[in-house]
């Protein structure tokens, strides 16, 4: 796998929208997905070697115009926006949570929102349930504007593409991030003091 950082100073809500729009370009521009791990300072996108990206095609990734609507088509049946639209859908009486026999469990509560998107999605995708369902998930969970202005700015930007054969400290939290969830049979901890001896002991040695 190839690992691009990605350092903007948005915090973790701007940097998960910015990283989502990323995302949903590398798969419509060069193909496949991209696996992004999201920090308060960056984020990492993970891609195969086959996805290898120049600077030119990094910097049209971080291009402002129709940013909103590849916004809107990376969460499109995301689990985020299922999720915001259960409690919208109960808010508008769509989902009742209780009945005449008695209050519905919620996983019953859960079944009826999701039918409920699936027909929307395809059959009705301007509901104003649906739509305020997304613009949840832009603006309360994610912060898109923030991702917005920052992509409104970059354009201005001198961007430089530096590989590198050990990860900067200033990444290296981003990079733990990513391999924490594969640690099955180590201790985190353990795996993670490791890895920053072998990084940087020799360095810290010269």
């Amino acid at each position: 796998m190839l690992n691009y950082f990605f350092h903007a100073l948005i915090g973790r809500s701007g940097n998960d929208a910015l990283s989502r729009i990323v995302s949903y370009r590398i798969k419509q521009r060069v193909g496949g997905n991209a696996l992004a791990t999201i920090d308060d300072y960056g984020f990492l996108l993970a891609v195969r070697p086959s996805q290898r990206l120049r600077l030119e095609q990094i910097r049209d990734l971080f291009q402002r115009a129709n940013a909103e609507k590849d916004l809107a088509e990376a969460l499109k049946n995301s689990e985020l926006v299922r999720w915001q639209f259960r409690g919208v859908a109960q808010t508008g009486l769509m989902v009742p949570r209780n009945r005449p026999e008695g209050e519905r469990r919620l996983r019953q509560i859960h079944w009826s929102a999701e039918i409920l998107f699936r027909v929307l999605q395809e059959h009705e995708p301007d509901h104003p349930l649906l739509e305020e369902a997304y613009r949840q998930a832009e603006f309360t969970f994610l912060d898109a504007e923030r991702a917005f202005d920052l992509m409104n700015e970059t354009g201005n930007y001198e961007w430089d593409l530096r590989p590198v054969e050990v990860v900067s400290p200033f990444a290296f939290g981003m990079y733990v991030s990513q391999i924490k969830e594969a640690m099955l049979h180590e201790d985190p901890e353990s795996v993670i003091e490791r890895l920053y001896h072998e990084m940087y002991g020799p360095l810290l040695q010269e």
